[in-house]
């Protein structure tokens, strides 16, 4: 909850145009790119949330049930948009892995010591 105040907070005073929860997340990713001791207090946490990350798709589904007629209008379309960004990403994701893949592997102070 700190890094996301802490991200509001910066996006007001500098005005980006990133939501505050976005700027926290990368906040996060900073954090524990320089201090990776960090992650420890935080993986309970995130194994809760994992394990019951099929929760965060339940307002979808019955948005879905609730207005089956205007899925009915939107049905093409919606399932268009969801195949066409699923592909996408998909695609993105594997070029990306590939791009990585191909760097050199960075070796950390301590490795090197």
């Amino acid at each position: 909850m700190g890094l996301w105040a802490l991200g509001e907070a910066l996006r007001n005073a500098v005005g980006l145009p990133l939501p505050g929860g976005v700027i926290g997340c990368a906040l996060l990713y900073g954090l524990l790119h320089i201090r990776p001791q960090l992650a420890a207090p935080l993986e309970p946490g995130c194994d809760l949330l994992i394990a019951h990350l099929i929760l965060f798709f339940i307002p979808a589904v019955l948005s879905i049930i609730a207005y089956p007629a205007l899925f009915g209008t939107l049905g093409t379309k919606l399932l268009f948009t969801l195949v066409a960004g699923t592909v996408i990403m998909m695609v993105s994701v594997g070029l990306l892995a590939q791009f990585l893949s191909r760097r050199p592997a960075v070796v950390s102070r301590k490795e090197q010591s």
